[in-house]
């Protein structure tokens, strides 16, 4: 297996992909260290940078190779004028989350997805800015 910071760019570019086909938007980019200030978000922006790397261990009598999962995450954020902004980017986060649940992305197939949070509450309310995280739970395939 390649290097774990290889395998996790490659993961990370081929999910920027293929969100970026469901969103039909050039707004998802893959970034490994984001540098912005909340208030500088107006438009629609989906950044999607790694969070974890691990490999299991099947213990030392196994020929098995290892369990090598990473998590990836989605941050989608916007804007908005008012809290009725909020539903249609509520379902722009669940349109991400099914069309990459159980599908294969680069060289790994994604277990489960988890929005935490589903959205920031005490953000929009000072900020009126919507941030919803998305955390990809993917299983390293060769």
């Amino acid at each position: 297996m390649s290097n774990p910071q290889a395998t996790v760019i490659d993961i990370g570019e081929a999910l920027t992909a293929k969100i970026q086909t469901v969103t039909g938007a050039s707004a998802a980019v893959f970034d490994l260290v984001p540098d912005f200030g909340l208030a500088q978000v107006r438009d629609l922006k989906i950044i999607i940078t790694p969070q974890a790397y691990a490999r299991g261990n099947k213990g030392a009598a196994s020929r098995e190779t290892p369990d090598t999962t990473c998590k990836i995450n989605i941050a989608i954020m916007k804007k908005c004028g008012s809290k009725a902004d909020i539903p249609e980017l509520l379902e722009l986060t669940e349109n991400i989350a099914k069309a990459i649940e159980r599908q294969i992305i680069g060289n790994g197939l994604v277990l489960s997805v988890e929005f935490d949070p589903i959205y920031s509450m005490d953000i929009f309310q000072q900020m009126k800015v919507f941030i919803s995280v998305c955390t990809a739970n993917i299983k390293v395939i060769k």
